[in-house]
């Protein structure tokens, strides 16, 4: 399977448009790892609400925004725990 990790903060309809086009155009199983990194604008509640029906995106709220790498460590590490 393949983990993709994407990373939002205060950002929720740019994501919602990336999983969209990762959803209509990708063949191979995969699973979306979406680390929030302690938006301040509603995001992580509203994208809770959003992917609760997608059984293979996984939203994860980081404790902090530690920038780019923190919020990739941390997908990343969810994604070797799943066997990605």
């Amino acid at each position: 399977m393949i983990g993709i990790i994407i990373l939002n903060y205060n950002s929720a309809n740019d994501t919602i448009k990336c999983i969209s086009s990762i959803r209509a155009n990708t063949k191979l199983p995969f699973k979306i790892y979406l680390v929030d990194g302690c938006s301040q604008d509603n995001s992580f509640e509203f994208l809770s609400s959003y992917l609760y029906e997608f059984e293979n995106i996984e939203l994860i709220k980081a404790d902090y925004n530690g920038g780019y790498s923190y919020g990739n460590n941390i997908g990343i590490k969810r994604a070797i725990e799943d066997n990605c």
